[in-house]
């Protein structure tokens, strides 16, 4: 086999790898804990990078009634890797987070890992967990 053909083999081994990598997913149940009303919709981003977190740049967008004060949701296959997560209970029906005029949410919301922020939301390496194969997780959105 000549030098060649030993690089062209050892490409196609790790395109293969590269490409079977990929296929593994994460398959994650998300459990959602509110002690407000059962009314409204939950807004769920997951988002792959620090930029936008926890607003724009989201991987995944979701938008599901609520049900309960304890509510099971299927989030879509992702792939493995490291995400963070962002939950709002949309109370009013206008697709936002509602604030205050310091800014500070007046609707519940939560993060994955429970992370909290001081003055302002977590940082994504606060929120951010390694999601792969099967996973149950808990957010508590806080009022």
């Amino acid at each position: 086999m000549t030098i060649r053909h030993k690089a062209a083999a050892l490409l196609s081994a790790l395109l293969a790898t590269t490409a079977a990598s990929r296929v593994l997913a994460a398959e994650v149940d998300l459990q959602i804990h509110s002690s407000g009303p059962t009314s409204g919709s939950y807004y769920i981003a997951v988002h792959e990078y620090a930029d936008g977190f926890p607003g724009d740049g989201a991987t995944t967008q979701l938008r599901v009634a609520v049900g309960a004060s304890e509510q099971s949701v299927r989030l879509p296959v992702l792939a493995d890797g490291r995400y963070a997560i962002a939950v709002f209970q949309d109370l009013d029906g206008d697709g936002e987070l509602d604030t205050n005029l310091l800014g500070m949410p007046t609707e519940p919301h939560g993060f994955s890992r429970d992370a909290r922020g001081n003055l302002g939301p977590p940082s994504f390496e606060d929120a951010a967990l390694h999601l792969a194969g099967a996973q149950r997780l808990t957010i508590r959105l806080a009022d």
